[in-house]
């Protein structure tokens, strides 16, 4: 129940910081570090499946307040996410920077197959994401995995789960 509450206090915490004028000083050329990707990767890397899938949704669904894309999206986007992520829990057991920088790699990568994959059935996400499947997508491959060093660091602080007894 802890676990979930911290959960929920860092999509809301992040993702309202991802929405301020604050992470657009760390944007490079108008792309800024996908914070909630990194939230959603931590918790399908430490949690499983489904906590990753449920945060990806909770997150998504967040997100879309903020962003003028199509309903749902986001919500799908980070889902699969989500979902993609855990496939490596229990492949990786090593908890150092490069783990993190690695799984959110991963995650970024899925979503910009996803959002490619989206836009190839819907025209609004691909007028809307059109020029971020081609230049933005490689340069928050380097973002992203930069940021997630820290903010791993962070989130184990605080919302690493507990081991049973």
């Amino acid at each position: 129940m802890k676990n979930t509450i911290v959960i929920a206090i860092m999509i809301l915490f992040f993702g309202l910081l991802q929405s301020t004028v604050f992470v657009d000083v760390l944007s490079i050329e108008e792309i800024k570090p996908d914070l909630l990707l990194i939230v959603i990767a931590f918790v399908a890397f430490k949690y499983g499946g489904m906590a990753g899938q449920l945060a990806g949704f909770a997150a998504g669904i967040f997100q879309e307040f903020f962003s003028p894309a199509l309903l749902g999206s986001y919500a799908f986007v980070f889902t699969v996410v989500g979902y993609g992520i855990s496939f490596v829990q229990h492949k990786m057991s090593v908890d150092n920077y490069i783990t993190s920088a690695l799984i959110v790699f991963i995650a970024t990568i899925i979503k910009g197959l996803m959002f490619g994959f989206l836009a190839l059935f819907f025209g609004e996400i691909s007028v809307m994401y059109g020029s971020y499947i081609v230049s933005g997508f490689l340069l928050e491959l380097v973002l992203n995995p930069l940021f997630a060093i820290p903010l791993f660091w962070f989130m184990n602080r605080f919302a690493a789960p507990t081991p049973r007894k």
